[in-house]
């Protein structure tokens, strides 16, 4: 199946109303998941403008070049703060862990160790991050 820019974007607005849905059900992991995949579909929605047949991965690095080039300069520090913050919290393979697994994860990045929720405070964080980038990803989407 092949998907074009419009496909993503599209998905990417879903996938952050699940994660905000979730995390509104108190189901954090949920939450982490579907922000993760919201910031990767609008990373992919860029991208697939520019290069259609790309072979990035999940690397949300990798991905991102394309949406930082639509943004003004005095937003690529701030933003790529976030990105490398989300590329450290989320990993695709997430969606294959359990909670206690993904709580490890936390701890061997560094990230809200001292929460007394890990989950909880990760998802909070990541969909603070993913409501930033999709922001600002469908301001520029019209450049």
């Amino acid at each position: 199946m092949r998907f074009d820019a419009q496909d993503y974007r599209e998905a990417a607005g879903e996938r952050f109303v699940e994660a905000t849905s979730a995390q509104g059900r108190g189901d954090y992991l949920a939450a982490h998941l579907a922000a993760g995949l919201a910031v990767e579909c609008m990373f992919r929605a860029y991208l697939v403008r520019v290069v259609p047949d790309f072979d990035a991965r999940h690397d949300l690095s990798a991905l991102s070049d394309a949406y930082l080039r639509r943004m003004p300069m005095k937003r690529i520090e701030h933003l790529r703060a976030s990105i490398n913050d989300m590329a450290i919290l989320w990993r695709n393979n997430h969606r294959y862990c359990s909670g206690a697994k993904l709580k490890s994860h936390f701890n061997r990045v560094a990230r809200h160790q001292k929460a007394k929720d890990m989950l909880k405070e990760n998802g909070i964080a990541m969909i603070d991050i993913a409501n930033e980038i999709l922001k600002y990803g469908e301001m520029k989407w019209q450049d």
